[in-house]
């Protein structure tokens, strides 16, 4: 059972995070080879248009209503800001791309993967749901169901540490059912 601080839990949480984002990162270097369809790119662009136009939404709310969490506040802001720019430019840059695709849509006739990775796509998307929902909405408990007690201690010790994780394992959350979706 973890039993670490909240700096230890804290980089476990940004562990999560970067694992859900090299999820994304695996669809996007399988649209780069010749064998992917241009409308397959253009979907993928699409996809991760709204990946980016929903971390963009998610943070820059709480960045400009003042509710991110005070980890991330004050000094931490411009950070904040830049990764906000980041967002957007991604999410604009992968629009262009859908576009210049021919903006096509998703065809979701057959949306049940098939073929010879039909069981691995459909285990991981189960797993991927379970975590993804559990970390998005219910973050707190979800994380103490795995690490009793663990939470309260931090909240005790750091709270401003912890406020800091439910934001990044929410995100994470949010990374996960994302991957599902592209």
């Amino acid at each position: 059972t973890f039993k670490g601080d909240g700096n230890t839990f804290f980089l476990f949480a940004m562990g999560i995070f970067g694992l859900s984002i090299m999820g994304a990162m695996v669809s996007n270097a399988t649209m780069r080879l010749p064998s992917a369809s241009k409308k397959a790119q253009g979907v993928q662009c699409l996809a991760n248009c709204m990946y980016w136009t929903m971390f963009l939404l998610a943070d820059g709310s709480k960045a400009v209503s003042g509710s991110m969490p005070k980890a991330f506040s004050g000094d931490a802001l411009p950070q904040i800001y830049g990764n906000l720019g980041i967002f957007a430019v991604l999410a604009v840059v992968n629009y262009l791309g859908w576009t210049s695709a021919g903006s096509p849509t998703p065809d979701i006739s057959n949306i049940v993967p098939s073929g010879a990775l039909k069981t691995p796509l459909i285990a991981n998307f189960v797993n991927l749901g379970f975590f993804g929902i559990g970390c998005k909405f219910f973050t707190e408990p979800f994380i103490d169901m795995y690490i009793p007690g663990v939470v309260a201690g931090i909240n005790k010790g750091s709270p401003d540490a912890m406020e800091a994780i439910y934001l990044i394992m929410s995100n994470a959350g949010m990374c996960m059912l994302m991957n599902i979706v592209s």
